[in-house]
């Protein structure tokens, strides 16, 4: 319905500003799921959400082009809304009120960054995404320079990206089901070192083939750093202030777009 690009400006800030799904999801699973299997569940959470943005933009790309910019507008809103009737159903939580009395929200922010190991979570959080999108402006002109400047230089960039995405939805599911067993801190600093061994080949990549398979095998090790970080958050955050914990990662998730653009 909007008639003007200011319009959509308004109201994507306004839906940022009020959709916090991604957060409660990851909270209500890490508070309703046994401690045994919490890897693997948050791991499959993350296969989800990484290949729903994978699938998301490339299916909006296509309706656009057969019927217009305006239908998967009224797309996504019959999905969030059945996605929303479906957990008002199907999700069980065991929701308990925190007893006495309400700490504000800067003190329980405060209190957070104070436990120990918190903070070092936090910019692990941040500097992989930070790190992981920061040649996503360069992308496409780099895709253009490997491919000699054949005319299919944009497909080329959606498919290198998109098969990151893809990848690392993959892995997410394993690398959280082997936290379980191996323990997460270990996963987590075996999934950040090849991350940093996988990410400086592709400054030599010679063709876009190259940096394809680099890009590939950089989403499946990065595929295992957010159900690991996401699994420790959960041990070290009591269950009270875990929707707040989550809510400062997703945070850090957010923002580091801000430091490259």
């Amino acid at each position: 319905l909007a008639q003007n690009p200011w319009h959509i400006f308004i109201l994507r800030v306004v839906q940022g500003m009020t959709t916090g799904r991604v957060t409660a999801s990851v909270a209500m699973v890490s508070s309703t799921t046994p401690g045994v299997s919490l890897g693997m569940s948050l791991g499959i959470l993350q296969t989800a959400l990484l290949l729903g943005n994978v699938v998301g933009p490339l299916a909006g790309g296509l309706i656009s082009d057969w019927v217009g910019y305006r239908i998967p507008c009224g797309i996504a809103f019959v999905m969030l809304i059945a996605g929303a009737a479906l957990v008002m159903v199907g999700a069980h939580e065991r929701f308990e009120p925190p007893r006495g009395k309400r700490e504000n929200g800067l003190k329980t922010i405060r209190g957070i960054l104070g436990i120990e190991g918190f903070s070092v979570l936090l910019a692990v959080y941040f500097l992989v995404y930070e790190l992981s999108t920061l040649v996503s402006p360069i992308t496409p002109l780099y895709i253009e320079l490997l491919s000699g400047k054949r005319g299919d230089a944009a497909a080329l960039t959606g498919l290198v990206i998109g098969m990151t995405g893809l990848f690392s939805g993959l892995s997410a599911a394993y690398f959280g089901k082997l936290g379980d067993r191996l323990g997460h801190k270990r996963v987590l600093v075996f999934s950040l070192v090849a991350a940093g061994i996988l990410s400086f080949p592709q400054a030599a990549a010679h063709s876009v083939w190259e940096r394809f398979i680099e890009r590939c095998l950089l989403g499946l090790a990065v595929g295992g750093v957010m159900p690991s970080v996401n699994s420790l958050v959960s041990n070290i955050v009591n269950r009270e202030r875990i929707g707040s914990a989550y809510g400062l990662t997703a945070g850090a998730k957010t923002h580091s777009p801000l430091f490259y653009a």
